[in-house]
């Protein structure tokens, strides 16, 4: 399990490093490309065009005897099957 230490990033178009540090400390910077939330709970990043917008700043400490879990960012890694609205209904 990770801690979060810093909730940051820079804006590669203005230069501007924007920190979230409370939740839903919701910061942008000032040229709106890209933004920052979560404060010290959780990560979540907001760009214009892509990812590559802004520079990551975040900082995070893995915690001793916890193992460290990653949730899939893709649909054949998840680990609950999709399950379709009709199949659902039919039960």
């Amino acid at each position: 399990m990770q801690k979060i230490l810093r909730n940051a990033i820079q804006c590669r178009t203005c230069g501007d490093v924007i920190e979230s540090t409370y939740i839903h400390d919701f910061k942008s910077c000032s040229c709106g490309r890209v933004c920052v939330d979560g404060g010290l709970d959780y990560f979540r990043r907001g760009f214009v065009e892509s990812a590559d917008d802004y520079i990551e700043l975040g900082e995070v400490e893995c915690e001793e005897g916890v193992p460290e879990r990653k949730k899939p960012l893709n649909r054949e890694g998840a680990k609950r099957p999709k399950t379709r609205l009709r199949d659902y209904l039919e039960k």
